[in-house]
């Protein structure tokens, strides 16, 4: 069997070239994001709160309703709306493509 040729260049780098070139494991999560993050999660509680806090019975009746129309319009027109959102999903990348060969620009 044949000797496998040996590779020196694959040392362990040196410490200080280590720490000199380390990336962060996540260079996203700094504190400006955390804080925006953190009021926009907590902005959508305190209008949420709110609405159900003002009417919880209303609310609680919206959502039935909906979900109430939701079945009714998703057993009648599925297949209707499964052909539509394909089109979308067609024309969005046919929009997409034409933006990146420079056609159209949005």
């Amino acid at each position: 069997m044949p000797q496998l040729p040996q590779i020196d260049s694959l040392k362990a780098p040196d410490r200080a070239v280590a720490q000199a070139t380390r990336t962060r494991r996540f260079p996203w999560l700094n504190l400006p994001f955390v804080v925006v993050v953190a009021l926009i999660v907590c902005y959508g509680l305190v209008v949420v709160m709110s609405a159900v806090a003002n009417d919880p019975d209303y609310s609680f009746s919206r959502q039935l309703a909906g979900v109430a129309a939701g079945h009714r319009f998703g057993a009648r027109y599925e297949r209707p709306s499964a052909i539509a959102g394909g089109v979308v999903l067609i024309l969005i990348g046919l929009k997409i493509l034409l933006e990146h060969l420079g056609v159209i620009a949005f």
